[in-house]
């Protein structure tokens, strides 16, 4: 599901367990359409692409990989 706030700190308050840099990646949006995702903390970037992979990648520091998950599936 979508749980993008405007500012990158704020994508979900669950989230603040980690210092996050950047969230990028790849996703179907609601319409079955591949959208790239391209986040910092100065801005969040959605762009509709051709094809894509359904991954999403968070850079940061101190990341607790299992409470991450938990949030972003």
């Amino acid at each position: 599901g979508t749980i993008l706030c405007r500012e990158i700190g704020q994508v979900c308050p669950c989230l603040r367990i980690a210092d996050i840099f950047r969230i990028k990646g790849f996703f179907l949006d609601q319409d079955k359409k591949w959208v790239e995702l391209n986040a910092t903390k100065d801005q969040i970037r959605f762009a509709p692409i051709g094809a894509g992979q359904d991954v999403v990648i968070v850079i940061g520091q101190d990341l607790v990989e299992e409470n991450i998950d938990k949030y972003l599936s």
